[in-house]
C-alpha cells in the first residue's frame, strides 16, 4: 500500500524547521494525513511537488496532504499539466483554489523527445508513447511535456487569460523559491 511504501518519518517536522533556513522545502511522494501535512507547512514547508502524484488520494473523509495543500493559502502547488498525470477537469479547481500559488511543471525526464518505444534511462527501461513515459509495468515514469505545451494545455482547460497561465510557468515558480526579484538577462543563444 502507499502508506507502507511512503512512511511518515519521525523527525520530519524538525527537519523542515532546519532545512527551511537553507532551501525551499517541498513535500512530495507522501502518505501524510491532513494533520501531518499541516504540521510540515506550519514548520516551514512552502511547496508541494507535483500535487496528486505519488500521494494518498484526496478523500472527503481523509483529505491528506492533497486536501491540506489545496486549502492552505501559504502553500505553492506544482501541477504537471500534461493532461494524463492529472485529469484536466481539475485544472479550473486548482486555479480557483491556488491562484498565484499554482506552479506549472513538466516532469520531463531524460528520455523525453526520443522516438516512441522502449529506451534505457539510467539502467531502467522506460517506454515513450508521445508525451507519456511509463515503466514496463505501466507505472508512470514521467513525461515528455515541454513548458510551452503545459501552458497551452492549462489554458485550453480553463478560462484564465494567457498572461496568468504564463505567470504560472514563470513568475509564480520564481516567487515560490524567493527568486522573483532576481534580474536575469535574456541572451541570444548562438
Amino acid at each position: 500500500s502507499l502508506h507502507d511504501a511512503l512512511p511518515i518519518l519521525e523527525g520530519s517536522v524538525e527537519f523542515v524547521e532546519k532545512a527551511k533556513e537553507l532551501c525551499t522545502v517541498s513535500i512530495a511522494h507522501t502518505a501524510a494525513d491532513y494533520d501531518q501535512a499541516l504540521a510540515a507547512f506550519r514548520a516551514g514547508a512552502k511547496q508541494v511537488t507535483h500535487l496528486f502524484n505519488a500521494m494518498t488520494p484526496l478523500s472527503h473523509r481523509e483529505p491528506g496532504a492533497v486536501g491540506t495543500a489545496l486549502t492552505d493559502d501559504r502553500v505553492y502547488c506544482e501541477l504537471i499539466a500534461d493532461t494524463f498525470h492529472v485529469d484536466p477537469m481539475l485544472f479550473p479547481l486548482m486555479a480557483r483554489e491556488k491562484g498565484d500559488r499554482l506552479v506549472l511543471i513538466t516532469d520531463s525526464i531524460q528520455v523525453a523527445h526520443l522516438p516512441d518505444g522502449p529506451h534505457d534511462q539510467s539502467g531502467q527501461t522506460v517506454i515513450v508513447d508521445g508525451i507519456r513515459c511509463r515503466f514496463p509495468d505501466g507505472t508512470i515514469a514521467g513525461s515528455a511535456l515541454t513548458m510551452d505545451r503545459a501552458v497551452r494545455n492549462f489554458r485550453a482547460h480553463t478560462a484564465l487569460p494567457l498572461w496568468q497561465v504564463v505567470a504560472m510557468a514563470s513568475l509564480y515558480p520564481a516567487r515560490s523559491i524567493g527568486a522573483d526579484g532576481a534580474k536575469v538577462p535574456i541572451e541570444k543563444s548562438s
